[in-house]
Formats: structure tokens, C-alpha cells, sequence
């Protein structure tokens, strides 16, 4: 056995082996290996971009990526495709005209399939996010959408289908650091319809521009949009465009159109204007003014109906003599008298003669004196309108009726086309007929108008037939002995029929007949051909087009008065404030907007229709506010109408009916009331060079719409619903290439 001694001698201790250096040199590199793989799979996966450092805005403006788009996400072939959809698809909300700074998606296509990697096992990913290969990574649509968004400043909402999300929504949003957008039912569109964390949103699909006045509202329920969905933004960004257009803040103050008349607040009545009117009606619907603070009580009645500055009416049954009203509001008690007179009896008279030229007119010429003319199928039908001529037009009267209208015996002037003039809109002159030697084409760069100007004399009347892309016109009294010039854009003939020629013209289907219009200037005829207008994408959609708008009425025509009385705005006033509302925000989307009027001014209806008919715009609007025999109770009676008179109107005009009552149900107090369209031979509506229509806006004399069509803010909702509308109908006609 071996010692080991410890005093006096030397320590010996056994030799230990020599340590190997492979192991720890192989472990670091394996460290090293795993940390470069693990650096790959955050930049390739966008790990690093998880966490959204952008914080929720205050007011967001959000796009809802819906289940189209995701539908198309999942139907990409590889991970490279699903990437480039979504950089581009961010890319260009980014693009959109409005102020969108968030983004809403459910990560799931519309049969459920999850777009994103499930912790919870809980639903079905799309086998295009499956791994593949070596060192190829699960891919997340939604966490890459996350780092996309943020990369552009905006901020990704995770939208649930549920007020309370499912642990699978729950576990993506926590992973993805995204806040809920979640949909709740309201009963009123008033009210936000939509939560995103702290904040409440508007419903801006569809309704974008009423959207945009609630927010700006001192009292707004809500703090937000959701601008609409990204299949229907893409391809149309109306809702982008006019929640853009609306909330900017600037546009024309309404209540200017009415300076310092306001409604009074105190107990009046304005209808009848004065006591002891005599009315000649078994009933009177009473109007007036009150104080909207204390009960209002007529003989001993409340009357519960009042608007929300006091505005009233009510019926008043009628006896013969004197009906004397006694009316309490919180002060000294009124006395009101109507005195219903008996009807009076006239013997009748005969009609007299009213001096115009009866058959020995056969064979002389007529020519049009006011601004628009009538040729009638029987001329004391009104309504009975074979052709609409102007001011200028030349035709031979072929034979003569004698006819009566009101309490005078006159004439109507049949033409060739079997059409009768009456003769209180022409003078009866000798002149030769119309003689054209040819025609020179040219583009109006101004109205945007093929130019038909015919070379020689002559104003001949002209009818038209307009049947699909052929436009045939009749060119009455005129001789025609030359060549038609080549056009593009149309083929023309000429066939002389006797004294008469007819011009058939087929348009290219690439470039269509959107209207047309005939002028008379210095005895020469020039056909005006419009293109059709063309909406573009971005922020000025509208720009090339032209729009007119015509504020009914004016200075001394008050039209309708309502509940207020003379010395409250009138239907002139309001129709003006519409206008000048709409026409600012129409600038701001880009159009160039003609007004008949700015002011208190008057144009007549000839000066209307001499403006529409010679400046050419791509749409004319009337602008009015209904009126109705007050005999009746007014206070069931309210709503929005339009009318039109050629059919290429009629869209236009559904789409500002239904717009219109759309956008004011977000604020009227009373359920609006769409009460549709109509065929309506009015002035201003008998355009051919483009779709013209009248706008009845509401009542002036219910007193509650009274109240509201008066009303500064109501009228920028009215505006922006028939703004919507125009847009609506532009769209349709020639809607932009989706970029």
C-alpha cells in the first residue's frame, strides 16, 4: 500500500488528464447557429413589429378590410403573393381622399377560416399559411398586416362579429397588441353604431357625409368613422370623398341667405296675415309663432304639436261670419278673428277675342318669343307636349284652331309635324326658309359639346327623336343642299322631306349622346352634342364637371311663407341657403358650379332657361321648398319630392329623393318621408343637353319642418344628402377606372 507523507516532504498529487476544448467551441456555435436562425424568423415574420407603438387615435377614420378581401388574401398561392396584397392594399387606403388612420379586420375569410396562427386551436387555418420546408416559418396574414399598417401610421382594430370576443380573438388581439372594433345595435342613425376601444363611431357607409357634420356637432355622441368596407372603397371612394369634403369645417353659412329675419318666439299668428281676413274655405289651417318654454292652449285646447322654437299650426273649422280664436302662452291671452265670407256668385262672360291672327296666318311663318315654347298635341292641353322649341325658333303654320283659355278666345298654330304652338309664345313674321349649304364640326372645349354649326341662314324649329345612340332631328321649314361633314363620333345623313329635312345621326357606342341642345344665335342654328362626364379617383372627384343650381324664386317671390311669417326666412331664403350650402361643398369635390342666383335677386323663367340651355352644364338642379293649400291639417303633410321631365332625369331624381330623406333621418325628430318622384312638365325641367330635375326639399308650412328647414345645421345634412346624390348619378353614368 502506497503512503503519502505531509511533513517534511513534498505534496505529491495525481496528474490530471488534459481537458478537451471541442465541447464548449461547438456549444457556442450552436448558440450562435440558433441565434441568427431566431433573428431570420423575427425579420421574416415581422416579430419585431408585433407590438404596435402607435396608440389608438382619438377620432379614428376606419376601413374595414371585410371578408372579400379576406377571401382574396387567402386565395394567394404563397406567403409572397398574401405579402404584396396586403402592402398594396395599405398602400392605397393610404391613398384614399379622406383622413383614414386605422384599419379594421376579423383575420378570418367568410367561411371562417382563420388567416392568422390559432394559439387555441379553435378554428381552421387556411392551409396557405402552412409551413413548408426547412427553416420555413408558419406565416401570419394578420401579424404582418400589423407591421404593414404601422409602417403607413395606421392602427390595426381587430373586428369582432360579438360584443364579447371568443378566446381566439382574444388571444390574437393580445398577441398583436390590437384593440376590438366591435358593431352594436342603435336605434337611431344619429347614434354611433360602432365601438373601438374608448371610442363610439358613426356609421360612415352609405351615409359618410352626415357622418362627418355629427362629429363636428358640439355635443357629438360619437368620436369616430367607420368610413365603410374595402371591397366597395376601392372600386368607388364616394364615401372617402364626401366624408373628406364634410369635415374640413369650411362651407357657405346657410343663415346668410336670410341676414337679420329670424323666427319670433313670442304668441303670434301669420296666417291668416291679418285679423279679420275674410277666407272664402270651410276650414283655415292657423299658423303662428309662441314661446317654446311655456304651454300653448287655442279655445281651450293644447296644442301638443309644436316645433322645437315654438312654430305651430292647427286646423280651424270655418262658419259664415266672424270665428273668433282665443290663444294663452304663459302671458296675456290673443284674440284672433277669421271671417269666412260667402262665395260670390259671377254671372258668366263671354270670351273675348284676344287679337291674335287666326286663318289667314296658314302659310306665314311663326317665330318663338319666349325663352320655351310648347308644341301641343292639343293645344289647350298643357300637358299634351310633342316638343319643347326656344326663344328663335322658325316654323310655317300649316293650319289654326281657335280655342279658349281662361276668359279669352285665341289661336293655336299647326305645324307640319302636326304639332300645335300657341299664339300668345310666337309672332307671326314673313321670312324665307332656312337654307343650309353644309356644316362645319368642332369640339367646345368649354361645355365639353360636339359642335354642329350649319353653314348659311335660318333658325328652323327643331323636334327630335332620341331612341337608343340615334338621335333624329326634324328641322322644320329648311332646305338643305350640301355634305355632311366626316365626325368621329358620329355618321350623319340628311333626307329633304318637302320644305322640312330630317339629320340622322348614330353616335360611336365609345363615345355616347349624353344630351343635346339646339342654340339660335345672330340667325345662325349651331347643335350642341355633350359628352358624357366623367368622374375621377382622388381627392377632386368631380373636377371637369359643371354643375347649375337654381334657388327657386327670389326678391319679391317669396314663394311659400311658412310658420314664421314675413319677417322669418321664406321658401326664397331657404332655397338659396341650400343651394349656396351645396355648392360649396360640390367646389370642394371639385365641379364648377353655375348659380341663376347668389342673392335676393330674381331671374325669371326664361332667364333660367336660357341659362341651362346656353351654358350647357352636365346637370341642372331647381332648388325649392313645397308648398300647399292651407285647408287642410299641414301638420300630416311633409317630405321630400322631386320632378322630372324627359327620362334620362328620373335616376336623378329617385337618388335625391332617397338620399336626401336618408341623410335627414340621422336628425330630424320626425320619421322623414320620402314621397317620390313625378313626371313634372316644369320650365326648368324640359332640358335635352342634360338631366335636370326640381327639388321640393320640404314643407314650409308643417311647422315642425318649417322649423328644420330653416335651420343651419339641418341644411348642411340636406346639402350633403343631395350632394351625395349628384355624385351618386355622375358615378353611375361613367364611373372612374379602379386604380
Amino acid at each position: 500500500m502506497k503512503k503519502t507523507s505531509y511533513s517534511g516532504g513534498m505534496h505529491t498529487a495525481p496528474v490530471p488528464k488534459k481537458s478537451s476544448r471541442i465541447g464548449p467551441f461547438w456549444l457556442a456555435a450552436l448558440l450562435l447557429l440558433a441565434m441568427i436562425c431566431f433573428l431570420l424568423y423575427c425579420v421574416a415574420t415581422g416579430t419585431f413589429s408585433q407590438k404596435q407603438t402607435l396608440a389608438p387615435p382619438q377620432q379614428p377614420c376606419i376601413v374595414r378590410l371585410d371578408e372579400i378581401w379576406s377571401d382574396e388574401l387567402a386565395g394567394c398561392t404563397d406567403k409572397e403573393a398574401m405579402q404584396t396584397l396586403i402592402d398594396k392594399t395599405v398602400d392605397r387606403i393610404a391613398a384614399l381622399p379622406a383622413p383614414v388612420n386605422a384599419l379594421a379586420w376579423s383575420g378570418r375569410t367568410s367561411d371562417g377560416t382563420a388567416l392568422f396562427q390559432d394559439s387555441t386551436h379553435q378554428l381552421t387555418v387556411s392551409p396557405v399559411l402552412a409551413e413548408e420546408g426547412f427553416l420555413k416559418h408558419p406565416f401570419d396574414a394578420m401579424q404582418y398586416l400589423v407591421g404593414a399598417a404601422r409602417k403607413a401610421g395606421f392602427t390595426v382594430y381587430l373586428e369582432t362579429a360579438e360584443a364579447g370576443p371568443d378566446d381566439a380573438d382574444a388571444a390574437l388581439a393580445k398577441i398583436h397588441n390590437t384593440p376590438y372594433l366591435t358593431h352594436k345595435n342603435t336605434a337611431s342613425p344619429a347614434e354611433p353604431c360602432w365601438t373601438a376601444g374608448d371610442a363610439a363611431l358613426f356609421n360612415g357607409e352609405g351615409n359618410s357625409q352626415t357622418a362627418a357634420l355629427l362629429l363636428q356637432k358640439p355635443d357629438a355622441q360619437g368620436t369616430g368613422v367607420v368610413l365603410g368596407r374595402w371591397s366597395v372603397l376601392r372600386t368607388d371612394s364616394m364615401d372617402a370623398a364626401l366624408f373628406a369634403a364634410f369635415s374640413d369645417g369650411e362651407a357657405a353659412d346657410p343663415a346668410a341667405a336670410w341676414g337679420e329675419q329670424k323666427q319670433a318666439q313670442t304668441l303670434a299668428v301669420t296666417y291668416p296675415q291679418h285679423d279679420k281676413e275674410t277666407l272664402y274655405s270651410g276650414k283655415v289651417f292657423l299658423m303662428g309663432t309662441s314661446n317654446p318654454d311655456a304651454p300653448l292652449v287655442i279655445n281651450g285646447t293644447a296644442v301638443e304639436t309644436r316645433g322645437a322654437h315654438g312654430a305651430w299650426g292647427t286646423v280651424l273649422e270655418l262658419n259664415v261670419g266672424e270665428n273668433t280664436v282665443t290663444l294663452e302662452n304663459g302671458g296675456e291671452p290673443l284674440t284672433f278673428t277669421v271671417i269666412r265670407g260667402e262665395p260670390k256668385k259671377y254671372p258668366p262672360k263671354e270670351p273675348q277675342p284676344d287679337g291674335t291672327m287666326g286663318e289667314e296666318a296658314i302659310g306665314k311663318k311663326i317665330v318663338v318669343t319666349d325663352a320655351i315654347a310648347s308644341a301641343l298635341e292639343q293645344c289647350w292641353d298643357s300637358s299634351s307636349i310633342q316638343e319643347t322649341l326656344y326663344q328663335g325658333a322658325v316654323a310655317e303654320i300649316v293650319d289654326v284652331v281657335e280655342y279658349q283659355s281662361g276668359a279669352k278666345l285665341t289661336h293655336g298654330y299647326k305645324l307640319s309635324t302636326g304639332g300645335y304652338v300657341r299664339a300668345a309664345t310666337t309672332q307671326i313674321q314673313d321670312l324665307p326658309d332656312a337654307a343650309f349649304t353644309g356644316a362645319k364640326i368642332y369640339e367646345d372645349e368649354a361645355s365639353r359639346c360636339t359642335v354642329l354649326e350649319f353653314t348659311g341662314s335660318g333658325t328652323p324649329a327643331v323636334f327630335h327623336k332620341w331612341e337608343g345612340n340615334t338621335l333624329t332631328l326634324t328641322m322644320l321649314s329648311a332646305q338643305w343642299n350640301g355634305e355632311m361633314p366626316a365626325c368621329e363620333r358620329f355618321s350623319g345623313s340628311v333626307q329633304q322631306n318637302g320644305k322640312d329635312f330630317t339629320l340622322t345621326l348614330p353616335f360611336n357606342p365609345a363615345d355616347p349622346l349624353y344630351g343635346w341642345a339646339v342654340n339660335y344665335e345672330n340667325g345662325t342654328t349651331k347643335l350642341y352634342f355633350k359628352h358624357t362626364p366623367q368622374v375621377s379617383a382622388g381627392e377632386k372627384p368631380l373636377t371637369g364637371i359643371t354643375i347649375m343650381l337654381d334657388p327657386g324664386h327670389g326678391d319679391a317671390d317669396n314663394g311659400a311663407v311658412g310658420a314664421g311669417g314675413l319677417t322669418a326666412p321664406m321658401e326664397k331664403d331657404a332655397n338659396l341657403a341650400v343651394a349656396l350650402t351645396v355648392r360649396t361643398r360640390l367646389e370642394k369635390l371639385g365641379a364648377t358650379v353655375l348659380m341663376t342666383r347668389e342673392d335676393n335677386s330674381f331671374p325669371t323663367l326664361g332667364d333660367r332657361v336660357t341659362a341651362l340651355n346656353t351654358q350647357h352644364p352636365d346637370l341642372f338642379l331647381s332648388i325649392h321648398h313645397n308648398s300647399v293649400e292651407l285647408t287642410k291639417d299641414i301638420n300630416q303633410v311633409h317630405g321630400t319630392e322631386a320632378y322630372w321631365f324627359y327620362q334620362n332625369s328620373e335616376l336623378l331624381a329617385n337618388l335625391l329623393t332617397d338620399s336626401l330623406t336618408q341623410a335627414i333621418s340621422a336628425v330630424s325628430p320626425q320619421e322623414p318621408k320620402n314621397r317620390g318622384t313625378r313626371y313634372g312638365y316644369y320650365y326648368v325641367t324640359r332640358s335635352n343637353i342634360c338631366p335636370a330635375t326640381l327639388l321640393e326639399v320640404g314643407f314650409m308650412a308643417n311647422p315642425i319642418e318649417y322649423e328644420l328647414c330653416t335651420d343651419p345645421d339641418f341644411i348642411q345634412v340636406e346639402a350633403g344628402g343631395i350632394v351625395r346624390a349628384i355624385y351618386q348619378f355622375l358615378f353611375t353614368l361613367n364611373p372612374p377606372i379602379p386604380q
